[in-house]
């Protein structure tokens, strides 16, 4: 599946460092890049389902891409995610994957911000 995902939308995907890989039987993986050249990993669980906790205190609850370009990145993330958008304030968008929050897009102005 995977494999596929990567092949159907390689007009928008990089492969930055790891080539789709088997994970000793837990999963298979990649670390890709957007248009932006942003680093980003994909896993597609066997054995192992990934984070079992999410949005409780402690675990993995948010994340956030900071690009100067969020439009690109909205449609990047969209077309091969199939996030959306929520809701937007003048820097900050929140994404959505299946009308769960997933995260969120900010413009970020200069380096170091």
């Amino acid at each position: 599946m995977l494999d596929e995902a990567l092949l159907a939308d390689g007009r928008y995907l990089r492969v930055l460092a790891v080539k789709p890989l088997d994970v000793a039987g837990a999963g298979r993986m990649a670390v890709l890049a957007d248009p932006a050249s942003a680093a980003f990993s994909v896993w597609q669980a066997r054995e192992h389902r990934g984070a079992r906790i999410v949005n409780e205190p402690g675990s993995v609850n948010f994340n956030v891409l900071n690009t100067r370009d969020p439009e690109a990145a909205r449609r990047f993330y969209g077309a091969v995610f199939g996030w959306t958008t929520l809701r937007e304030a003048e820097r900050y968008t929140r994404t959505a994957n299946r009308k769960a929050l997933a995260g969120g897009v900010m413009r970020k102005l200069r380096s170091g911000t």
